[in-house]
C-alpha cells in the first residue's frame, strides 16, 4: 500500500459528499430490500430482506 497515494486521496476527498452517501447508505439498502417484496406473492411478506442484502454487499 503506497501510503503516500493514499494521503493524497484522503485529502482530495470531498467529505460533504462522503458524508451523505455514507448517510443515506441505508436508505438506498432500504430500498433495493424493500423491491424484492414486489417479487414474491401477495401476502407471503418474507422476512429477512435488509440482512440478505447486507450480506450481499459484504461478500
Amino acid at each position: 500500500m503506497d501510503l503516500d497515494e493514499l494521503g493524497r486521496q484522503l485529502r482530495d476527498t470531498q467529505w460533504g459528499w462522503a458524508a451523505l452517501a455514507t448517510a443515506l447508505a441505508p436508505v438506498q439498502i432500504w430500498a433495493r430490500a424493500r423491491r424484492w417484496v414486489y417479487l414474491f406473492p401477495p401476502r407471503s411478506n418474507p422476512a429477512g430482506l435488509v440482512p440478505a442484502i447486507w450480506i450481499g454487499y459484504m461478500a
